[in-house]
């Protein structure tokens, strides 16, 4: 493995199997809802504690994720996540009584948390720091286009098999997106047995971009779980679109604010991501046609993609190698916590407030990041910054 070179033969296996891994995520996601009022016949209020406990195993094992891989090795974290993910997905397809689903998404969540932990520091693995803005933007891309061609693709196959034998298929991709990890040559980087502390869970050089990471995702997750309901009141009857076009959005900064943060200062791009967030959030609550609506959804996508990218890469720039499993654990965890937090407050927020208004509100709330980004996380940045 070359570390002077961006482009490896590492990182396209890590993109190809990380590619199969979301596709199989995101299709779980867009049909567990339906799989489980429709054919398994039970109440909202089921699909909502599913995907609650879901979010939760996956923030609680995002939290030790970080020790474990020190321990191990971040590649056995990965394979193990993957292999969880697969019997989860296996089990999907005979599992029908309530505590075994309980048990099965508890145990998927912790799968997906502990891949979604440890992916970005191997992809720094691979590419070095000094492409680290490149590797993280190039390798989140995957996420995005699992979210993009998933739901469409799955409910096209629903139309000719059951549910039964697209969960077997699923089980069948996610075996495949082992091989490419077989063919892996990755540095492990294994640090010495020492005392549990606090610090051997968090690092604590990246708790303040988890901070701003953990206020961003909670309007991520006011987005993910109420932009459909806000689209289907002001009338799209395919309401489905406005969540690919924050996807399309994402996909195309993503590589480019990497190529940004490689080349430059994150403070010359981070406005950028914030200004984007406010005014996509603000176009996104006044309109009430299809075009406004759709272009809101597609400018919020810009400024989370660079956001997302932003983040880890300022946290693989300014830890030691050894750090970056736990470092990268502290921003899921702080993304995780997010999340949960926008989708249950905000949602108890939407029983007083309009859409209208609640998404004005996000998107102004958006100029808190952006000041304590400029006024903290970038002169951490610049004191912590190993060239």
């Amino acid at each position: 493995m070359n570390n002077n070179k961006f482009l490896s033969r590492d990182l396209l296996l890590l993109f190809c199997s990380m590619s199969m891994s979301f596709f199989v995520e995101y299709s779980i996601i867009a049909v567990f809802p339906v799989y489980i009022s429709e054919n398994l016949h039970y109440g909202r209020s089921y699909v909502g504690l599913f995907i609650g406990i879901f979010s939760v195993s996956a923030l609680v094992i995002k939290f030790f994720t970080g020790y474990i891989a020190d321990r191990t090795g971040r590649m056995v974290v990965l394979t193990a996540g993957l292999i969880l993910c697969l019997i989860c997905s296996g089990f999907y397809a005979f599992t029908t009584m309530f505590t075994a689903l309980v048990f099965v998404r508890l145990a998927q969540g912790a799968g997906s948390g502990a891949i979604r932990a440890v992916y970005p520091a191997i992809t720094v693995d691979i590419v070095g720091k000094h492409n680290a803005g490149k590797g993280i933007g190039f390798i989140g891309l995957t996420g995005m286009m699992g979210m993009v061609v998933a739901s469409p693709i799955v409910f096209y196959f629903l139309e000719h098999i059951d549910y039964e034998m697209l969960f077997m298929t699923l089980c069948i991709i996610l075996c495949l997106s082992l091989v490419p990890v077989m063919f892996m040559r990755v540095p492990k980087i294994i640090l010495p047995s020492r005392k549990l502390t606090l610090a051997s869970f968090l690092e604590y050089r990246v708790l303040m971009p988890a901070f701003l990471r953990f206020i961003v995702s909670i309007w991520h997750g006011l987005f993910v779980s109420y932009a459909v309901l806000h689209a289907r009141h002001s009338g799209i009857a395919n309401a489905g679109v406005v969540l690919t076009a924050y996807a399309l959005g994402n996909i195309i900064m993503r590589p480019i604010a990497g190529y940004v943060f490689d080349k430059r200062s994150p403070g010359v791009i981070a406005w950028l991501a914030y200004s984007l967030l406010l005014v996509g959030y603000c176009i996104f609550a006044v309109s009430t046609e299809y075009f406004g609506i759709v272009s809101g959804a597609f400018i919020i996508g810009m400024g989370a993609g660079i956001e997302h990218t932003m983040m880890p890469t300022i946290a693989a720039k300014i830890v030691d190698k050894a750090s970056l499993g736990r470092a990268n654990s502290t921003l899921e965890c702080a993304f995780s916590l997010g999340i949960v937090t926008g989708a249950v407050f905000c949602g108890k927020a939407t029983e007083s407030i309009p859409f209208d208004k609640l998404f004005i509100s996000v998107g102004l709330l958006n100029i808190i990041p952006a000041v304590l980004f400029y006024v903290f996380v970038l002169k951490i940045y610049d004191r912590h910054f190993e060239k």
